[in-house]
Parts: C-alpha cells; structure tokens; sequence
C-alpha cells in the first residue's frame, strides 16, 4: 500500500473541500438543519482518511511556515456574510413569516433588512 513515489499536491484541495461544505452548511442551514450534523460527520470521516492517506500512502510531505491561511480567510468571510443574506431571505419566503404580515410585501422586506443589517453589526 505504501508508495514513495507518489507526492502529496498540497493543500488547496483541502481548502476547497472545506469552503465548498461551508458554503452549503451555512448559506443553507434555515431550510435543511440536518446538513450540520452530517457535515460533522463527514469531517471525522475525512480526519481518519486523510490520516491513512498520509501514513500509508504518500510519502512525508515537508510543511512550509504560514502566517494564516491567506486569501482563504477573506474567502471564507464573505461566505460568512453572504450567508446571513441568504439565510435572512431564506427565512422571510416562509410560508410562516408571511402569514404574519397578511401579504404586506414592503412591511416584510423592510424586517428582513433590519435584521440581516442588525444581525452583520
């Protein structure tokens, strides 16, 4: 199982993997709350197949310093804002939520405003 001659590509995969489920856990997480546990899930899943493929199949890769994660970090706080948009809209096209204003669209888009600027403060 073992074979030197493969090298490991970095981590940009990695960060993609995890940007890409970040992206659907949180601009999604109001209609579908399951997608956290199984993200979760998969997280410890991953742990121990990246902890196989590391020992046992490719060979030793050499760390290099960093200071952060550089452009992921502005990545992922914009998926951060984003999705408090989407989650605040999300929210505000319930069936639920309009019920409470009787079909008054401007009363109901001016709360979802209100919320998703008070919520980013």
């Amino acid at each position: 199982m073992h074979n030197p001659s493969m090298q490991h590509g970095g981590t940009f995969d990695d960060y993609l993997e995890l940007f890409q489920q970040f992206g659907f856990v949180s601009l999604f997480s109001c209609v579908y709350p399951l997608a956290a546990i199984l993200a979760v899930l998969n997280n410890i899943t991953e742990v121990y197949s990246d902890g196989l493929k590391m020992c046992s199949v490719f060979q030793r890769p050499f760390s290099e310093p960093a200071a952060d994660i550089g452009v992921w970090l502005i990545a992922f706080e914009t998926m951060g804002i984003i999705s408090v948009m989407t989650n605040c809209a999300l929210i505000g096209i319930s069936p639920q939520v309009k019920d409470l204003f009787h079909g008054n669209g401007i009363e109901l888009v001016l709360l979802i405003v209100a919320v998703e600027y008070f919520h980013s403060c």
